[in-house]
């Protein structure tokens, strides 16, 4: 049968043919259609009402139910300072708003250490958080979370690669990881993106030309580093090419998209190339919690995707800010405020004059679009220091600058820097127009610009004896050779400002095997003390307890940290290498109202083949860590409010 041959066009035979396979092949086509399962739910009318009249009680009928529109939602930091339960709560309220997926800007777990038993655990804490999400949810790492060769690997066992891509309803999601860059001999990397990396970026950009919009998430918001803006970032400058976020932005030119990153635990919002950045806030991770005003809040972020991009807002754990909440700009104007302030409250002619008396002045400047009350306060208690006025209220203009003055005495300060402490503090709120907090409880030490030097000529000294009979490490404290022991109860805040809350004391000696120390530390409060560190090389900087600071060289550069809590567990490291252990016996007694401790450090232990010459020195410091109403850190020398600086260690000599 030919139906094409023309020879048999006239045919009536062939024409009759030719109409039976034609209606043959209708009724095959609709049967077909016949045999299609119908979707009833398509049938049914999508709103229905039961009303007659002309009026109506709605606005319209434009529903918002694009097909193509879709929500996610976005978790930030939960560690780098975790907050027990913040970051389980997020995921119940996740589960109320049931996003279609959750996405994420890294750091899930504490880290900071190469024992995979520990980092196993964390890792089973928070994929157990994950597992009671009802949606994917879709990894990306933070420092955090691949901070050195061990974590890293354990990334790639569990998760595969660090970065990747993947497609949803035509938006492009972009998964950065920013702790790619340079690798150090230490194992660690800079936070940056490796060459390859930015390749890969680079290719699936240029494979996905098309999408309707892309999502660029990260950890670490690079952008920022490498414009080393003194708003946001350090104010050390940055190689470019140590981060080479740039060509990823240049690779994003021409196209829709959207950056999300976290890290800083601070909310804002940015602009660049005419999109949107934001760097999040925290989804437990360490904050002080100000609230919006500061961007600083706890956060999961809700996104609906709709034609004309990425609309979202900022779900706290008790209601929903708007994306603008705080802005680069508002960032920058408070910064300025800030630092117009900050910058004045200095003694930058050092002790000079101060016995007499001199003048400090102050220049603030409100760079806001409405006036401002400046509320100061300055606290003298326990100090030798006279000012004048210590309280009052400054108004300030629109656009406008105004100065405080104050005269300052100290009659004690020909005596050096130690006679000055405790320093004086200032405590300054800022309110707007409208009554609104700008600035809350801003507090600045009164201290010489060239305090770093003036501590350098005033390090503390302590000759220490040589015992024939080494102490019995019980943490009892009544061998006979602590009674020749010298040692001292000169402790000051590690910010020299107030007076120490409780008194602690400590004494040492030595003989050719070890240095052993006892320290008593009086605790008013012994029912409420701190100890969560239960396993070596935890977190004990944050119990209550005593972190001892040693430069067997005396040079002031290389030294050796080892942290006891009130449960006797230990953290050690040397140059900051926590993975670095050594050997001591420690020994930790509470009593009623304080807890004592007693420490054998063996000089191998600290590097050193024998005792030290009889003349010779080594540096030290004694640090005590409280808890009870508010942390407080106690030094015995004082560094300037950073305990890693060894040439502001005090000395021991030997005899």
């Amino acid at each position: 049968m030919y139906l094409s041959n023309a020879n048999n066009s006239n045919n009536p035979n062939v024409i009759t043919q030719r109409f039976m396979i034609l209606f043959g092949l209708i009724i095959f086509c609709f049967s077909c259609i016949g045999c299609q399962k119908v979707d009833n739910r398509s049938l049914k009318p999508v709103f229905v009402h039961d009303l007659n009249t002309k009026q109506k009680p709605w606005s319209h009928l434009k529903f918002k139910n694009n097909p193509d529109n879709f929500q996610f939602a976005i978790v930030s930091d939960r560690t780098g300072g975790a907050r027990e339960g913040i970051f389980e709560s997020a995921v119940d309220r996740l589960n109320i708003l049931q996003p279609e997926f959750v996405v994420s800007v890294g750091d899930y777990i504490q880290g900071n250490t190469s024992d995979l038993k520990k980092l196993n655990s964390e890792w089973d804490e928070f994929e157990g958080f994950v597992k009671r999400l009802e949606m994917p949810f879709f990894y990306l790492p933070g420092n955090h979370d691949i901070g050195n060769v061990t974590m890293r690997e354990l990334w790639k066992k569990k998760f595969g690669r660090s970065y990747y891509s993947y497609k949803y309803r035509d938006v492009l999601f972009l998964v950065l990881n920013t702790q790619n860059g340079k690798e150090k001999a230490n194992g660690r990397v800079i936070s940056g993106l490796s060459k390859e990396q930015v390749t890969y970026a680079k290719d699936v950009l240029k494979r996905n030309k098309n999408v309707r919009w892309t999502i660029v998430l990260m950890h670490e918001p690079l952008w920022v580093y490498e414009e080393a803006n003194l708003n946001t970032a350090s104010k050390a400058k940055t190689n470019k090419e140590d981060k080479r976020f740039h060509y990823v932005q240049d690779a994003l030119e021409g196209r829709n998209y959207t950056v999300f990153a976290g890290h800083f635990h601070r909310y804002q919002k940015f602009k660049r190339k005419k999109m949107n950045y934001y760097i999040l806030a925290s989804t437990g991770g360490g904050s002080q919690l100000r609230g919006p005003t500061f961007g600083e809040f706890d956060e999961v972020v809700w996104v609906t995707m709709t034609q004309k991009g990425p609309v979202f807002a900022n779900l706290t754990l008790d209601g929903i800010l708007p994306e603008d909440i705080y802005t680069e700009e508002k960032h920058k104007q408070k910064t300025e405020l800030i630092l117009s302030i900050k910058k004045n409250i200095v003694l930058k002619e050092g002790l000079k004059g101060l016995n007499t008396g001199r003048e400090l002045t102050c220049m603030v400047k409100n760079t806001f679009e409405h006036g401002l009350s400046v509320n100061y306060k300055w606290n003298l208690k326990g100090t030798n220091w006279v000012i004048t006025p210590e309280s009052s209220t400054l108004e300030i203009n629109k656009k406008n600058e105004e100065q405080i003055t104050w005269k300052i005495e100290n009659k004690y300060s020909v005596k050096g820097i130690k006679a000055c402490m405790p320093f004086p503090r200032i405590q300054i709120a800022v309110v707007d127009s409208s009554g609104h907090e700008i600035v809350q409880d801003l507090v600045i030490s009164l201290l010489p610009q060239d305090i770093e030097t003036l501590l350098a000529a005033s390090r503390p000294e302590l000759n220490v004896n040589y015992v024939k009979d080494a102490p019995t490490i019980d943490g009892i404290l009544k061998d006979k050779s602590w009674v020749s022991a010298t040692g001292s109860d000169q402790f000051v805040r590690d910010e020299m400002w107030g007076l120490p809350s409780a008194k602690t004391s400590w004494k040492v000696c030595y003989d050719k095997e070890a240095l052993y120390l006892s320290i008593i530390a009086d605790e008013p409060a012994m029912s409420q003390i701190k100890a969560k560190a239960t396993e070596r090389d935890g977190a004990i900087w944050a119990d209550d307890g005593i972190e001892i600071f040693i430069d067997p060289k005396g040079k002031g550069k290389d030294y050796f940290q080892i942290g006891i809590n009130t449960n006797g567990i230990l953290f050690d490291s040397k140059e900051k290498d926590a993975s670095w252990n050594g050997v001591y016996k420690v020994k930790v007694v509470k009593s009623e109202n304080k807890y004592s401790m007693e420490v054998s450090i063996p000089w191998k232990t600290l590097g050193l083949s024998g005792l030290p010459v009889k003349g010779g020195e080594i540096g030290i410091n004694i640090q005590r860590n409280r808890t009870h109403g508010g942390y407080e850190c106690l030094q015995w020398a004082p560094t300037g409010g950073s305990s890693h600086r060894p040439h502001l260690f005090g000395k021991l000599k030997f005899k």
